[in-house]
């Protein structure tokens, strides 16, 4: 069952210019039909069985590509507050601003009216796991946000989980042999060599951080993988007790399936409870 919770009035939108760029911009007091962040409550569902809330829902009406990518482009590299000009709001404040990039101060504002929306502190997190670096700084500046929300952060552990090189990643051949003895309907049009095929074109890859997403084809094969993620981190989550989840965005929901999995295989609690929260998230009803 999904549910709508407290109202949050907040838009990002998007113009074209006569130079042909786009201009993003982002209105903390309005909302449009026509924003590519549409719907702005925080958003509650399930996923694999865990709560699951993103605040800003994509508008699954923009189909311009353009667009789309100015605005990943806008979000995905956020700008440090001390690193753009401050300029005079409407309130007699002096804010941080930059046009081409989203800024922190922005980026922190989205999560307190999403967390304050969620009544987030009632559930008494106790650990917070987060993916590994990118090429982007989203997450990072996230996480510094989180940090400043919670005042009990000292309290709380944080951690992140960095994936394996693609040529440390493991297939497990035998199960798939298994399965492919056993006719597993998925399977069909495969043989022995598939998987083979696939742990050398891990191996060929090298020290490329690996992703699902992009290279498991064909996709039935992703229950093979044995791990994603390093070892590093796993004893900060052994002792868990309410973990959150956080990310920038949802789409196809590899990446969260994936941390929540490495959370529940390294805890050792019978009353583990998972929830995951990102920024911006794509969900079909």
């Amino acid at each position: 069952m999904k549910k709508y919770l407290k109202s949050i009035y907040a838009g990002i939108s998007g113009k074209q210019l006569k130079n042909g760029n786009y201009q993003i911009t982002v209105d903390f007091d309005n909302n449009s039909k026509t924003d590519i962040i549409q719907f702005l409550k925080p958003y509650r569902t399930r996923l694999d069985n865990n709560t699951y809330w993103f605040g800003y829902k994509y508008n699954e009406g923009i189909s311009n590509a353009k667009l789309y990518r100015a605005f990943i482009d806008f979000i995905k590299d956020v700008q440090e507050d001390d690193s753009v000009e401050y300029v005079l709001n409407d309130e007699g404040l002096y804010v941080p601003y930059s046009p081409d990039h989203i800024t922190e101060s922005e980026i922190e504002t989205m999560i307190i009216r999403s967390f304050d929306g969620i009544n987030i502190s009632k559930y008494n997190i106790d650990s917070v796991v987060y993916p590994g670096p990118s090429e982007h700084n989203i997450v990072s500046v996230m996480i510094r946000c989180i940090k400043r929300y919670f005042r009990d952060a000292d309290k709380m552990t944080y951690t992140q989980l960095n994936k394996l090189a693609s040529n440390k990643v493991e297939l497990d051949r035998k199960q798939f042999v298994a399965d492919l003895m056993d006719g597993a309907e998925d399977l069909e049009g495969m043989n022995i060599e598939t998987i083979y095929q696939l742990q050398s074109e891990l191996e060929d890859k090298g020290e490329k951080p690996f992703s699902i997403r992009t290279d498991i084809h064909p996709k039935q094969l992703r229950r093979y993988v044995k791990e994603v993620f390093q070892k590093e981190s796993e004893e900060a989550l052994i002792n868990a007790h309410k973990v959150l989840i956080v990310d920038d965005f949802k789409t196809s929901g590899t990446t969260i399936r994936d941390m929540v999995y490495k959370v529940r295989k390294c805890n050792i609690n019978s009353d583990l409870v998972i929830y995951i929260f990102t920024l911006m998230g794509r969900f079909k009803d």
